[in-house]
């Protein structure tokens, strides 16, 4: 199963990235986690490609 996993964070060592990369790493023989980075999208509601790319990544999921 593949799930995506989203951190609101843009640091690479906050507590939420850390507890997705640990859950990534202590259950990966259970399912596959993607972790979508969110420092690529724009702050305002304009839709670019980043915007375009961050929703494919979650309409391929099976879980978010």
């Amino acid at each position: 199963m593949r799930i995506a996993g989203i951190s609101g964070s843009i640091r690479d060592d906050s507590y939420n990235n850390m507890l997705l990369k640990n859950i990534k790493n202590r259950y990966s023989s259970h399912f596959d986690l993607e972790l979508i980075k969110v420092d690529k999208l724009p702050l305002l509601d304009i839709v670019e490609r980043a915007v375009k790319n961050f929703s494919g990544m979650l309409s391929a999921g099976q879980g978010v």
